[in-house]
C-alpha cells in the first residue's frame, strides 16, 4: 500500500463528507480508487446511502442544547482516545 492509498478505516471516517460532496477533489479520487478495489467498502457505502435515505424520511428531532453538548464532548473524547 502506498502513502496515497486510502485504508478502509480512513474511508469510514470520510464517508459522510464524501456523500455530502464536501471533500476536495484529490480526496474524492482517493476514495473512488479505494472503492474500485474494495467490495466491503462498496457495501458500506451502499448501506450508508440506504441509512441516509431512510432517516431522511423521518422528522427531525430537536435535542436540548445541554444534551447535544454532552454528546459532542463524549464523541470528541472517544475520537481522541483512539
Amino acid at each position: 500500500m502506498t502513502e496515497s492509498e486510502l485504508t478502509c478505516k480512513e474511508l469510514t471516517e470520510l464517508i459522510t463528507d464524501y456523500l455530502e460532496e464536501r471533500l476536495p477533489h484529490n480526496e474524492r479520487v482517493r476514495i473512488e480508487q479505494h472503492l474500485s478495489g474494495c467490495p466491503g467498502c462498496v457495501t458500506y457505502l451502499d448501506q450508508m446511502r440506504l441509512t441516509i435515505k431512510a432517516l431522511g424520511a423521518k422528522p427531525r428531532v430537536e435535542i436540548p442544547q445541554a444534551i447535544e453538548s454532552d454528546l459532542l464532548q463524549a464523541f470528541r473524547r472517544w475520537k481522541n482516545s483512539r
